[in-house]
């Protein structure tokens, strides 16, 4: 018994480890993946951000020439029920708010564009983008990688411990009852290894 015990100990102390690397790598690599999966969303956000701020800029171009910035109210009703869209203010040239969508809560992209018509500066837009659909992905990204982490840690376990229990485990079993019939006298009993 002593024999068999020290062979699954052996057995599961192999096998944890290896299956603990294994779990190990991949969590690193699924770290990795996120990482560049969240740059790359945060890129897009960006982007999204920027195309947004042409179009309100140039609708917004109007309004600062010709000092009508009630003009702007119903592209900020808009822009209110947008939910992507957090914040947005317009200011003159002298930096004065002249219209404004107060600030949704929540972690949002801030992007500024200035206004200009004939080289001169007519104002600025900033427009704030909510980041919550990017922390949702990645939130689902991190479940993704952990479950597939698991996954291969009980799976690679599983083919470490049945491998290591048929190539060592059963012949040590195997030698261990052959040396007691030996030890009996029974000088005919077969040593199957």
């Amino acid at each position: 018994m002593g024999r068999l015990f020290a062979a699954w100990s052996v057995r599961t102390v192999f096998t944890a480890v290896a299956a603990g690397g294994t779990a190990v790598i991949m969590a690193v690599s699924g770290a990795l993946s996120i990482a560049r999966d969240r740059d790359d969303l945060n890129q897009a956000a960006q982007a999204r951000a920027e195309i947004v701020l042409d179009l309100i800029a140039a609708l917004t171009t109007p309004a600062l020439v010709t000092y009508d910035f009630y003009a702007l109210d119903p592209y900020i009703e808009v822009l209110k029920k947008n939910r992507d869209i957090s914040q947005v203010v317009v200011r003159d040239a002298q930096g004065k708010v002249v219209r404004e969508m107060s600030r949704r809560p929540g972690s949002a992209l801030d992007v500024t564009r200035a206004i200009e018509a004939s080289g001169q500066k007519l104002g600025e837009v900033q427009l704030s983008v909510s980041l919550e659909e990017v922390q949702q992905a990645l939130w689902r990204m991190t479940l993704q990688s952990v479950a597939q982490t698991l996954i291969a840690f009980l799976l690679v376990a599983g083919a470490i411990y049945a491998t290591f229990t048929l190539l060592v485990a059963v012949p040590l079993r195997r030698l261990g009852e052959a040396a007691k019939q030996l030890a009996a006298g029974d000088l005919a009993a077969p040593v199957r290894v």
